[in-house]
């Protein structure tokens, strides 16, 4: 994990440069929350959710049973 403070990666959420990059994510200590790097790149910050908050989206599909993996390509 590189601590990059003048990464051109930034947190859709607060704007922030200083985030940590991990290997596919990138992670903001300041806002506490996980991107995934190929969606930075391909939309706008104000469309990206943050791992954590789909992770809430799909939680009660598992729960119900849903299998979600044959929708996700």
């Amino acid at each position: 994990m590189k601590n990059i403070s003048k990464s051109i990666l930034h947190c859709p959420r607060c704007k922030g440069f200083k985030v940590w990059e991990l290997d596919s994510n990138i992670y903001c200590p300041r806002c506490e929350l996980t991107f995934n790097k190929s969606v930075l790149k391909c939309m706008s910050d104000d469309l990206i959710l943050a791992i954590e908050e789909l992770e809430g989206i799909i939680h009660p599909f598992k729960e119900k049973g849903f299998d979600l993996k044959p929708l996700m390509g």
